[in-house]
C-alpha cells in the first residue's frame, strides 16, 4: 500500500517529468566564503569543488591523498580558468548538466544538457573570477589531510583547520566508501561506519 501515495502524489510526478532549474550558474558570488569538501580529489567532490571555487569560494580540499588532491587542485585550476584538463574530470557531467526524458532543444546556452562540467566551469569562471578591475583571479584551493578512517586523523584535520582561524561558512560532507568488504578502522571501528559516520 505505500505505492499507492506515491503513485497518487501529483508532487512525485511533477518532479519525475520536469527538467531541474537548478545549474551551477544558480550559485551566487561566493567570495569570501570558506568552504571544505571531503573527497575532493574525485567525482561529486570534485565537480563540487570547480562549482564552488569558481563562483569565488576558498576550497579546502579535504582528502586522504595529498599526491590525488594536489592533482585535483591543478585539474580544478586549469578547469576554472578555461582550458580542458587531460584528467578523468573532464569527462563527466556536473549534477546541472543531467539530460532527462522530456524532450529538449539543443542550445548553447550555458545551462545545455550537454554542456561538460569543465564548460560549467569555464563560464562561471570568467564570469566570477575576476577583480574590480576586470582581471582573472586564481581559484583559492587548498589541501586539507583527512582521512575518515581515523579518528586522530579527523582530530588533527579540524586542528588543523581551526588554526587557520577561519570561518567555516559550507561543509560538503562527500567522502564515504559503500560495499566494502568487512574490516576495522584504525580505532577499532567497522570500517563502513567509521568512514560514513564517524569521521
Amino acid at each position: 500500500m505505500p505505492y499507492t501515495n506515491v503513485a497518487f502524489n501529483p508532487h512525485f510526478w511533477k518532479t519525475l517529468v520536469q527538467k531541474s532549474k537548478f545549474s551551477t550558474e544558480d550559485i551566487p558570488d561566493l567570495t569570501g566564503k570558506i568552504a571544505i569538501v571531503t573527497g575532493a580529489n574525485s567525482g561529486l567532490g570534485y565537480a563540487t569543488t570547480v562549482a564552488l571555487a569558481s563562483h569565488g569560494a576558498h576550497v579546502f580540499l579535504a582528502c586522504r591523498s595529498e599526491a590525488k588532491a594536489r592533482e585535483a587542485i591543478e585539474r580544478a585550476r586549469v578547469e576554472i580558468r578555461g582550458g580542458s584538463s587531460s584528467g578523468r574530470a573532464s569527462s563527466f557531467s556536473s549534477p546541472a548538466t543531467t539530460t532527462t526524458t522530456t524532450p529538449t532543444k539543443t542550445s548553447s546556452a550555458p545551462n545545455s544538457p550537454k554542456m561538460s562540467a569543465s564548460s560549467a566551469a569555464a563560464v562561471a569562471g570568467s564570469k566570477y573570477l575576476k577583480d574590480k578591475d576586470g582581471n582573472a583571479l586564481e581559484p583559492k584551493l587548498e589541501f586539507l589531510q583527512l582521512d575518515l578512517n581515523d579518528m586522530n586523523s579527523c582530530s588533527r584535520a579540524a586542528k588543523e583547520f581551526l588554526e587557520k582561524g577561519l570561518p567555516l561558512h559550507i561543509l560538503i560532507n562527500n567522502g564515504g566508501i559503500m560495499t566494502s568488504p568487512f574490516a576495522l578502522s584504525a580505532d577499532g571501528i567497522e570500517q563502513q561506519f567509521a568512514v560514513n559516520h564517524m569521521g
